[in-house]
């Protein structure tokens, strides 16, 4: 398994370019993968180089994308879906990428919402997700459907055995769980299988909070500061995931704000990987 991190995570100065000033950044803290977007600048030749910065470090790139992939409306899934398709093909001709995550969306859009039913919605995404990886293989692309605090593993699990694409595989990430009320153990029990990526996280959770929350609460914590059993989940993953050795363990907070230091953030989650998960990495 491979030590990562998304970019978001990864500080850099303002005067320095965001993407590879994170790549550099991610060599430096050891790190040999990392996620990348090209949502500010998609001018080819800054991808090709991104991407000649990323073989310089050492760096594998992995995207992320999504859609309204379950949408009750059939335009606006047709119309996500070939946008993506557009988009990981961009970022694979000029960057060099060859995987992608996908989440659905909007997140308001999620298991609890109405329409269309859950049954039918499943078969709608897997649909979807059946197309996209019909529109990349041809590039070598994977993509990998995440449980994007939307649905839980196994609902996500029968997206992607309906999908039935060789390419079409799961991002786990193991602390997004918790937001639908589901043990992170058995979301990667569900999507061990298919999982090719995943997003290492670690959630502190208080069933019920007294004021000023009042109610069930989910926070941010670094790697070995909350309740994920990433040593268990890290520990299936090494028996049951496709590839294990290829397996990219991105470490992604909740949610941080400005005022929060994401450097202490990622060296302690780094610190703890290296000591807790050693037993996985390369």
């Amino acid at each position: 398994m491979n030590l990562g991190s998304v970019s978001s995570l990864i500080r850099v100065p303002p005067d320095v370019d965001p993407i590879i000033g994170r790549i550099v950044r991610a060599k430096e803290l050891g790190l040999t993968v990392m996620s990348a977007g090209f949502r500010e600048n998609r001018d080819h030749g800054y991808m090709a180089a991104v991407a000649e910065a990323a073989r310089k470090h050492g760096i594998e790139l992995r995207l992320g994308s999504g859609g309204r992939f379950g949408s009750a409306n059939a335009e606006e899934r047709k119309t996500d879906v070939a946008r993506t398709i557009e988009h990981l093909l961009e970022a694979n001709r000029y960057a060099g990428i060859t995987f992608s995550s996908l989440a659905n969306g909007p997140m308001s859009h999620n298991r609890w919402a109405a329409d269309p039913p859950m049954d039918e919605r499943i078969g709608i995404i897997a649909e979807s997700l059946a197309a996209i990886g019909d529109g990349v293989a041809a590039a070598g692309i994977t993509v990998g459907l995440e449980n994007h605090c939307d649905y839980r593993g196994y609902e996500c699990a029968a997206m992607l055995q309906q999908a039935a694409r060789p390419n079409v595989r799961a991002q786990l990430d193991t602390g997004n769980a918790f937001t639908v009320f589901e043990e992170p153990v058995e979301c990667a029990r569900a999507l061990a299988p298919w999982t090719v990526s995943v997003h290492l996280k670690d959630v502190k959770v208080t069933p019920l909070a007294p004021a000023p929350w009042r109610g069930s609460r989910a926070e941010s914590a670094p790697l070995g500061g909350g309740q994920v059993d990433n040593v268990a989940i890290c520990a299936m993953l090494q028996e049951q995931a496709p590839d294990p050795a290829n397996l990219a363990l991105l470490i992604e907070p909740l949610s941080l704000g400005p005022e929060d230091d994401h450097d202490a953030f990622l060296r302690t989650s780094i610190a703890w990987a290296r000591s807790h998960l050693a037993q996985f990495l390369i």
